[in-house]
């Protein structure tokens, strides 16, 4: 997490890591794509979250 002098005041800015996969065999591009998507869909969805 970063709050600093060149984020406007108030906001934080976050960094994520996300790992996907499954136990049984590799996920295609378009398995990890759509999963992704999915996701930050939803956090926009909230808005309280900018996606940069």
């Amino acid at each position: 997490m970063y709050e600093g002098d060149k984020i406007e005041a108030g906001k934080k800015n976050m960094v994520y890591s996300l790992t996907y996969q499954a136990m049984d065999r590799t996920l295609t591009d378009d398995e990890v794509n759509k999963a992704h998507n999915k996701l930050r869909d939803k956090l926009v969805a909230n808005g309280d979250i900018v996606l940069r």
